[in-house]
């Protein structure tokens, strides 16, 4: 049997662990042959998602030795897309790691999405919050605050006064950065 290359596998696990989220399951309780409540579904959802977030992590793992740009953005994107559902106090979690990985590998590969490293600093930050681990979220908070994610006046979609601060508008992240770093400091 042929061995794929790390490329090859690389795409095949990003491929696996999208597959894994999608696919729905069953429907029927494997002992009883009853249909499943829809809590025992979402929770089977939720199980499919985690999964997946691991297996990414596991494959953001992999790319440390193939340091190929494209695979590494395309695995953040899959890992930030995965993760969207968990964004909350109770399943927050699930995805911290997965997170932690891909903002250390956009930043060591100087990814241009400013926006999307933000967004995972931001999640970070929340989660570090979230465990008292303030120490974490403040660096978190600085790594976010440090990257350049201005939107051009013309994206801005806002209607704003001729005399108020665009800053505002341009950088929507640093509100709720500021503010996340106000309560660290509390």
């Amino acid at each position: 049997m042929r061995q794929l290359t790390l490329k090859a596998f690389i795409m095949n696990e990003y491929n696996k662990a999208e597959l894994l989220v999608k696919k729905p399951g069953s429907i029927l309780d494997e002992n009883t042959g009853m249909r499943l409540s829809s809590a025992q579904i979402r929770r089977q959802e939720i199980a499919h998602g985690v999964q997946s977030l691991k297996l990414l992590e596991k494959v953001m793992l992999a790319n440390k030795k193939l340091l190929d740009a494209d695979l590494i953005y395309e695995g953040a994107v899959l890992i930030w897309n995965t993760g969207l559902p968990f964004l909350n106090a109770n399943h927050r979690k699930s995805c911290y790691q997965a997170f932690l990985q891909a903002a250390k590998f956009l930043e060591q590969i100087q990814s241009a999405d400013n926006a999307l490293r933000v967004n995972f600093h931001l999640e970070l930050a929340k989660s570090d919050i979230q465990d008292d681990n303030l120490l974490l979220a403040e660096q978190q908070i600085l790594k976010a605050l440090a990257l350049d994610y201005s939107l051009p006046l013309t994206e801005v979609r806002a209607k704003y006064e001729p005399d108020e601060e665009l800053a505002l508008y341009q950088r929507p992240f640093d509100r709720v950065l500021k503010q996340l770093q106000q309560k660290g400091c509390l």
